[in-house]
């Protein structure tokens, strides 16, 4: 029996080995946003979507981490899915760092956060 655990637990080092040297294989060529972002002009610009629905305890802290990024190139969308809580208030002394946009009724075929994502986008 404990031969058994041995092998497997041999078998399942080498698997975690192997995922981590495919991850660093896949990843390591993966683009980045530059390192020093001090000049906007040579900054591409970035456009981060939040969609949020019903988030009044947690969409501040989001947003201001958000606004408070040391990029200088970038918009911060928030797509907001007819909240019925606090979250408009919340998100309104953010304003005129953020943009709201408020989403349009769920068409069949979708799911609410591919939606949100979606119309940020087209914002």
């Amino acid at each position: 029996m404990s031969l058994i655990i041995d092998a497997l637990l041999g078998a399942q080092s080498v698997f975690i080995f192997l995922f981590a040297g495919y991850e660093y294989l896949t990843l390591m060529h993966f683009p980045s946003l530059p390192t020093s972002a001090s000049d906007s002009s040579s900054s591409p610009f970035v456009s981060i979507i939040l969609p949020v629905r019903n988030q009044a305890r947690t969409v501040a802290e989001c947003v201001r981490s958000l606004v408070w990024l040391s990029y200088p190139n970038k918009e911060i969308i928030i797509v907001d899915g007819a909240s019925t809580d606090a979250t408009r208030n919340e998100i309104a002394s953010f304003n005129g760092r953020v943009t709201l946009v408020e989403e349009e009724p769920l068409p069949p075929g979708w799911v609410g956060k591919n939606w949100a994502c979606h119309l940020g986008y087209k914002k």
